[in-house]
């Protein structure tokens, strides 16, 4: 049997921990912060796709922190310019993940930057929330578990496209779109689903500048002289933007179709204002009047009343 002495003993030394130990346990550290790295391109003619992308981030970020964070942890974000180059993307998510020691990764806006930053996310275990680039190799041959998409990747829209474009019967097609992975996938997705469904449409062309190319010449004069009905393109941004504004006076747009994947994206559509052509087949990812849902309204709105 344990003596009087020894338990009195116990309680000392119980009562002693405690007493130590109390204030520490009480006073319990504020929960770390979730930190994300984003990353797009933020500079040059592109640079509305990152200036638009960021601010959609942090006006997200602070109505989660507004509401308590994500269990209880504050949402922070890191923000960094690729200049669209791919050994620059690589280079600042490898400083998110040694140096700044974030939880996810956030972008980027070209498919070319995402595919590599897709091996390092896999290698290095770190989730990569893609909410730009829309390679079709992003989520399946370049697919891994830490790799995560927000927005139609291009099989997804070129077939939609071609759904819509096939009963407008237009025989002879030509393609305009930028030399890299996103450029190529939209169009081979396309004309695949535009031969399944209109067997008599013949691709008489394709052409391929390279991404930010800054004189179309050349390639507008070939679609004039292959006269096509019309025309599939994957060119965005300011590439859309200096590729109709150079075709513009040579009529290019009154005897051609045009059908342009990202053509009503903002970062196209406002540079071209009044310069935009009638008759052209314009799409976009989002359009800030659609969906005509309240969720959607209200982001428009909180949108505008920050930006």
């Amino acid at each position: 049997m344990i003596n009087r002495g020894l338990k009195l003993g116990i309680v000392l030394c119980f009562l002693s921990i405690v007493l130590i130990c109390g204030p520490a346990l009480a006073a319990e550290k504020p929960a770390k912060p979730i930190k994300l790295g984003v990353l797009f391109i933020m500079s040059g003619p592109m640079g509305g796709y990152g200036k638009h992308g960021s601010q959609a981030v942090q006006l997200a970020l602070d109505e989660i922190n507004a509401k308590g964070g994500i269990l209880g942890r504050k949402v922070e974000a890191i923000f960094e310019d690729d200049k669209m180059k791919p050994e620059v993307g690589v280079e600042i998510a490898n400083k998110f993940i040694k140096k700044d020691k974030v939880d996810f990764i956030m972008g980027p806006t070209s498919s070319a930057i995402a595919v590599a930053l897709a091996d390092l996310a896999l290698k290095e275990k770190k989730i990569l929330i893609l909410t730009q680039a829309a390679a079709n190799s992003l989520t399946e041959a370049k697919f891994n578990p830490y790799v995560f998409s927000t927005l139609s990747n291009a099989m997804m829209h070129s077939r939609a496209g071609a759904y819509f474009m096939a009963p407008k019967g237009y025989k002879r097609w030509m393609n305009i779109g930028p030399d890299y992975a996103y450029g190529r996938e939209s169009w081979a997705s396309f004309s695949a689903k535009l031969k399944e469904l209109q067997p008599d449409a013949e691709i008489v062309g394709e052409l391929w500048p390279k991404l930010m190319e800054k004189d179309f010449t050349p390639f507008i004069q070939k679609i004039v002289e292959t006269k096509p009905d019309a025309v599939w393109s994957s060119l965005w941004g300011n590439d859309a933007v200096n590729f109709v504004k150079q075709a513009l006076p040579t009529g290019l747009f009154n005897n051609v179709k045009f059908a342009f994947t990202d053509g009503a994206a903002l970062e196209t559509l406002v540079p071209l204002g009044k310069d935009l052509p009638n008759g052209v087949f314009v799409a976009a990812r989002y359009f800030f009047l659609s969906p005509d849902t309240a969720m959607n309204r209200n982001f428009v709105k909180s949108y505008m009343d920050r930006f």
